[in-house]
């Protein structure tokens, strides 16, 4: 069986709002009852996560549970929706989303401004587009850490939220003199200014503390006045968090940026190669060697060159 995971939209909003009043009557009545509600989505057309399209199904599914997906016969007492000619699919997950950021470059007070009477709309957008899960990259910590719990809580409607806490950074990196400049709130919230391997351990241990579900660290500087985290101490970051069970994803702008990172046991990489292109097969090889996870983010892409450039761009 497979926890359930999906919204819809390859046929419209009115796929999304099957699927969306699928997962009230599953996460909500159930619960009220005190039971286990079993509500089948009827004539559907799915597409599961390997990508198999399967046609004219039913998918059963039981408490928070898909129990199946195909032709047999649904039990009588079931809620039952009919998905003709819609289509369901498996959740897609957003992996670097900044959901306070353009409000966070202004102080905390337009932050939390903008928390309480713009962010639930944004969240519940991620859902009627089929997102059910999304990672911030860098967010506001002491905001980010308690709207995790509220969406867990299911105090608020929205998508899983995975959390990395602030961007590991050298004094004078970005996003600190960057996103950041003239702004102390955000660059206490956003940034962990780390020089030295000593503080960068404790920096990860105290996020560890936090509870967050990854680290993340910028490896991207020596432009635009911004300096760069030392090798060594990134290195370092990424030795402790492994040690307590973190991933570590590296935001990287050069080749050499990314095979630095890779090379000192990167997870993975965020934007990969946008400084530059890439050249020959090595990154590529070194990746698949290692089991790097590559978030491309293609509107930084197109920031730093073009439509045309995202387009060029293939796979070695």
């Amino acid at each position: 069986m497979s926890r359930i995971s999906f919204k819809g939209q390859f046929a419209g909003q009115a796929v999304t709002a099957c699927v969306v009043w699928a997962l009230i009557v599953l996460l909500h009545t159930g619960r009220s009852q005190g039971a286990e509600p079993t509500l089948v989505i009827e004539n559907a057309r799915v597409i599961v996560g390997n990508g198999e399209v399967k046609l004219n199904v039913n998918i059963v599914i039981t408490g928070d549970r898909i129990k199946s997906i195909g032709t047999k016969t649904v039990p009588v007492d079931a809620k039952k929706i009919d998905a003709q000619g819609m289509t369901v699919m498996p959740g897609l997950i957003d992996t670097h989303v900044h959901l306070l950021v353009g409000a966070s470059s202004k102080g905390g007070q337009a932050t939390r401004k903008y928390f309480e009477n713009v962010l639930p709309k944004k969240l519940k957008k991620f859902l009627h587009n089929g997102v059910t899960t999304i990672k911030s990259t860098a967010d506001p910590i002491d905001l980010i850490l308690p709207l995790r719990k509220q969406l867990q809580a299911r105090e608020l409607p929205g998508p899983r939220l995975l959390v990395v806490g602030p961007a590991f950074t050298s004094t004078g990196g970005h996003p600190a003199v960057s996103i950041c400049r003239s702004n102390p709130w955000c660059r206490q919230q956003m940034c962990a200014e780390v020089d030295d391997s000593v503080s960068a351990i404790k920096a990860v241990r105290e996020l560890v503390e936090r509870k967050v579900d990854a680290i993340k660290i910028v490896y991207d500087g020596n432009r635009s006045g911004r300096t760069k985290l030392p090798l060594p101490v990134m290195e370092s970051i990424i030795a402790e968090a492994h040690k307590n069970g973190l991933r570590v994803t590296v935001h990287t702008g050069t080749q050499q940026d990314a095979l630095d990172a890779i090379g000192v046991g990167a997870d993975g990489l965020e934007h990969g190669v946008f400084l530059g292109q890439v050249v020959g097969k090595e990154l590529g090889n070194l990746m698949q060697k290692r089991g790097t996870f590559y978030v491309p983010t293609l509107t930084v892409w197109n920031t730093y060159g073009g439509a045309k450039r995202v387009q060029n761009q293939r796979p070695t």
